[in-house]
């Protein structure tokens, strides 16, 4: 049986001009779908897995600052019994006070419309970071970097 929640978490970390991002999916709707798309097999660690993943979400997320695209690179995936753990990081991304950040993301909407996105942002360390969520009616968000 499906689970009636179809989410996923993204937290977001900033440290030494580098930013990692750690997307957290359902493994049966994420690998499901992947399968159905691409016919891409999870459990081989390969080049059409890697371009899949990287293409999926080039495709459907973005990270701005200030307006201007960043890019990132896969750095791993695993899956257990319950998650897709993909984790991407941008480097030489100078963050400051003020700054503009977009969010945008859109990973399986085409295939759940209920789909919800969450992310765990701790950019410069707050104390309390920022928790943004996309979902079909809001597919971006954007938050302004604290002043530390």
């Amino acid at each position: 049986m499906a689970h009636p929640i179809k989410l996923s978490v993204c937290d977001v970390f900033y440290k030494s001009n580098c930013l990692t991002m750690h997307y957290k999916f359902f493994q049966d709707d994420f690998v499901a779908y992947a399968k159905s798309k691409q016919n891409v097999d999870f459990e081989l660690k390969n080049k059409p897995t890697d371009q899949f993943i990287v293409d999926y979400l080039n495709k459907h997320t973005s990270i701005k600052i200030n307006n201007k695209a960043i890019a990132f690179t896969l750095k791993s995936y695993s899956i257990d019994a319950t998650l897709v753990h993909i984790w991407v990081e941008c480097k030489n991304v100078k963050l400051q006070k003020d700054n503009k950040f977009d969010i945008r993301n859109t990973v399986l909407f085409d295939q759940f419309p209920d789909q919800i996105n969450m992310y765990y942002i701790d950019l410069l360390g707050d104390k309390n970071p920022v928790s943004c969520r996309t979902g079909k009616d809001f597919p971006a968000d954007t938050w302004i970097v604290p002043y530390k």
